[in-house]
């Protein structure tokens, strides 16, 4: 069955409640059972997917009447754009994809107006991934090779060639294989392409799988390209993969980062995006033992989801606590 289907049958409906402005605040009945929220993360090696599990998990044990379950998808694109149709409530989608799903661009033909945020948390590190035994040293050392980038018009795969651009590695410079997460391992595994992209949260299940048994070596961003990059793309953020990380990188690798926004629909429940934002709070260590990521959803990165409205409940719960929803 596909993620589509799947969500488009799962769960009962779920009560409209109307959308108030940027950073307004509902009064919310937290009496009220939550009910059915329906989750999507991302493919089963990422960050995503286990967040989803255990955010979850951490609704049905400390929220009134929740029914939470978490459904694989392809990552970012596909979430707001299942949560856009009501096909899905809740989701983990990286920045500039919020971005452009709100605005229209990009791979966004015309915008999704309706889309909130929750809050924003951790940031997916960019792997760009050649076995240890490699000659490949720098992106710009990938002229003429194949690289696997994950769906086509997909943030990872965007991201991608945002940076191949900035070391002036053009599309017909290379070649991009659009294939999952599982392929790209089985590719690298099998030395039939010679590197694979991925963002993910650190660590990546996919990564620490195949460098078991192939030492990996990650490529890095230079500080000069980092800039470059950010004065066309300000979601970029620089990430550190720490040496140790995975098998084979025994030293700190500087690569593209980008935040990552929990995001819901304006027609979405009050209660429910309340009760959203309060347990990633109130109970962060039960999503933190889902995945080292977890952690980082405690609150501490509200405001860098501030380029979009929040969802009403949500903004109640800030408001109340004292929790800034802006940069600044």
């Amino acid at each position: 069955m596909t993620t589509r289907r799947f969500l488009l049958t799962a769960g009962a409906a779920l009560l409209a409640a109307p959308a108030l402005p940027r950073g307004a605040a509902a009064q919310v009945d937290t009496s009220r059972p939550v009910g059915t929220l329906r989750f999507v993360s991302g493919p089963t090696g990422g960050a995503y997917f286990p967040l989803g599990e255990g955010t979850a998990r951490a609704m049905n044990t400390h929220t009134r009447g929740a029914r939470a379950a978490s459904t694989p998808t392809g990552g970012s694109t596909e979430n707001v754009r299942l949560i856009s149709l009501g096909e899905a409530d809740f989701g983990w989608a990286a920045a500039d994809v919020v971005y452009y799903a709100f605005n229209g661009g990009r791979e966004f033909r015309a915008p999704l107006p309706n889309i909130r945020a929750v809050t924003a948390g951790h940031s997916s590190a960019g792997h760009m991934a050649v076995r240890a035994e490699s000659p490949i040293r720098d992106i710009a050392d990938l002229k003429g090779k194949s690289i696997a980038v994950g769906a086509a018009g997909s943030s990872n795969a965007q991201t991608a060639i945002e940076w191949l651009k900035t070391y002036g590695v053009e599309l017909g410079d290379v070649q991009l294989r659009y294939i999952s997460t599982s392929a790209t391992v089985d590719a690298l595994r099998d030395g039939t392409i010679d590197a694979g992209f991925q963002l993910s949260g650190l660590p990546s299940g996919t990564w620490l799988g195949l460098a078991n048994d192939h030492p990996l070596r990650f490529l890095g961003i230079a500080p000069d390209k980092m800039a470059a990059l950010n004065a066309r793309l300000p979601f970029y953020v620089p990430e550190v993969i720490k040496g140790g990380t995975y098998r084979g990188t025994d030293e700190d690798v500087t690569t593209i980062g980008v935040k990552v926004v929990l995001v819901t629909r304006d027609t979405v429940p009050d209660i429910q995006a309340h009760e959203m934002a309060r347990v990633l709070i109130e109970h962060n260590a039960d999503i933190a033992r889902a995945h080292p990521t977890g952690v980082a959803w405690d609150g501490r990165a509200v405001a860098d989801a501030g380029f979009i409205p929040f969802h009403p409940g949500a903004a109640a719960y800030y408001t109340a606590k004292g929790i800034k929803m802006q940069a600044g």
